[in-house]
């Protein structure tokens, strides 16, 4: 169910930002893994984090551009290992 709920909230999230930047996906991604692993992730905090990153520099950019790719590679490992969560532990949560 939680997963239906976040799903919907990011469709919604989605229609709401419209175009994205890489930084604003980087949010969209984290959420997604977040659901698939069972770590809590408001829709509050992933509006913070696009509203937080709606503007960002060409610097900041080139970072989410990068973490997106690791994201991706990340995302690719646990679909066919079925298991990256315990990737997560880097970040603090």
């Amino acid at each position: 169910m939680t997963a239906i709920r976040i799903a919907i909230g990011l469709l919604l999230i989605s229609s709401l930002v419209g175009c994205r930047n890489d930084c604003q996906q980087v949010c969209l991604e984290m959420a997604d893994l977040f659901d698939s692993c069972g770590v809590d992730y408001s829709q509050a905090e992933l509006l913070e984090c696009l509203e937080q990153n709606s503007e960002p520099d060409e610097s900041t950019l080139g970072v989410c551009e990068d973490s997106l790719g690791e994201l991706e590679e990340l995302m690719e490992y646990k679909s066919e290992s079925g298991d990256a969560c315990s990737e997560l532990e880097q970040y603090d949560m």
